[in-house]
């Protein structure tokens, strides 16, 4: 089977990420544009303009209705999968670096960088689905600063207040973002920076990237007191050539 070339950025990507149903790919880069394809031939479905500057990070919804986009112009963005419109914008005082829905795509969690004074900070915004989308609110339901060592990427996990994070260190954590409490943690997880996190369908388990040149496999254990707890399972590493 041949590979499909997909050519569409000017510059480099930061990231990819299918829809749920696996028929759609998203992509964004340092160019400040998000595209949209068809993954069974290639095909660019669309284009979203209206970042100001690289464009880190991108998820979308489990009905691929919206999806929304963190930049480096300070801004997490929603949009409309279908039309292509910008529904609604949140600003901060830096860059997004990390977007994600929640299972029930009523909350979005995103890391804004730690720069010029201002702390690594996760916030959770809660997404009202009613008419457009259009009508959101402007502050988050959830902020906290996780402690230690900044967050590069995060996920939510099966419990309702808990995500996975990964950190500059190597680290990984639990934290419950209702409280800003850490959980659990590896303080070394890894031995570079965590780059990449994706969770299992199920959530059980996720696995993380690191400039380590690594990537590790994590059980995402639920005990009877409900809190999760990380195990790991397995290592990659990528051999020199």
């Amino acid at each position: 089977m041949r590979p499909i070339l997909l050519q569409g950025h000017e510059r480099s990507l930061t990231q990819i990420k299918y829809n749920r149903d696996g028929d759609l790919l998203f992509s964004c880069s340092k160019d400040h544009v998000i595209n949209v394809w068809y993954t069974h031939n290639g095909e660019r479905l669309g284009t979203y303009d209206g970042h100001n500057g690289t464009v880190w990070t991108v998820d979308v919804d489990s009905e691929s209705r919206f999806f929304v986009s963190g930049s480096a112009d300070n801004q997490l963005r929603l949009w409309n999968v279908a039309t292509g419109k910008c529904l609604y914008t949140w600003e901060f005082p830096t860059a997004v670096k990390r977007v994600a829905f929640s299972e029930d795509d009523k909350q979005v969690v995103c890391i804004t960088e730690q720069r010029m004074g201002y702390q690594c900070t996760i916030r959770v915004f809660n997404i009202s689905r009613i008419g457009d989308g259009s009508k959101q609110s402007k502050e988050p339901a959830h902020i906290f600063n996780p402690i230690g060592s900044k967050a590069t990427v995060c996920a939510f996990t099966s419990q309702p207040s808990i995500i996975f994070t990964g950190h500059e260190s190597g680290k990984v954590a639990l934290f419950n973002f209702k409280t800003g409490e850490e959980v659990d943690s590896n303080e070394r997880a890894h031995s570079d920076v965590v780059t990449d996190l994706q969770m299992s369908p199920d959530k059980t388990y996720c696995i993380t990237s690191s400039k380590d040149k690594s990537a590790r496999v994590r059980s995402l254990i639920s005990f009877d007191i409900g809190i999760l707890s990380l195990s790991f399972l397995c290592r990659y590493t990528i051999p020199k050539l």
